[in-house]
């Protein structure tokens, strides 16, 4: 159950992704400077993907703990940190396709592009809600 209830989740957060780049792409005509979202959306990836950078640096610094070295017998550890690193990835993604938008000169693949920033930008805000969901679980335990 618990299989399938992630796979749910992964295939609406794809939806949602795909909802949101078409949307993205369908009211990007009307407005007059499409480098301002542009922008926004590379500071948005940039500054979430500071937060992941963060979390890594707290789970290396407490790796001495004995909750830790359970969590890495477990494959729980590993887990988390290569969830971490996608979601990373993926805003890191964001980024580079808004800078991207933000210098390219052709309107309809400025708009192509930024939707596609988007889409990768609301996917990743997905992963990086279940990635914060596990962290704060491990973090939570560490505390007890």
């Amino acid at each position: 159950m618990k299989f399938l209830e992630s796979r749910i989740a992964v295939l609406v957060s794809i939806l949602v992704a795909i909802g949101a780049g078409c949307l993205t792409y369908d009211s990007l005509g009307s407005y007059q400077d499409v480098r301002l979202t542009a922008t926004t959306f590379a500071t948005i990836s940039a500054t979430l993907f500071g937060f992941l950078m963060t979390s890594l640096s707290i789970l290396i610094a407490i790796s001495d703990r004995d909750f830790i070295r359970n969590l890495r017998l477990t494959g729980h550890y590993k887990v988390l940190v290569s969830q971490l690193f996608s979601t990373a990835g993926m805003l890191l993604v964001s980024a580079i396709l808004a800078l991207c938008g933000h210098v390219v000169a052709n309107e309809c693949y400025k708009n192509l592009i930024i939707s596609s920033a988007s889409s990768m930008l609301v996917f990743s805000l997905f992963s990086f809600v279940l990635a914060g969901a596990k962290f704060k679980k491990v973090i939570l335990l560490l505390i007890k």
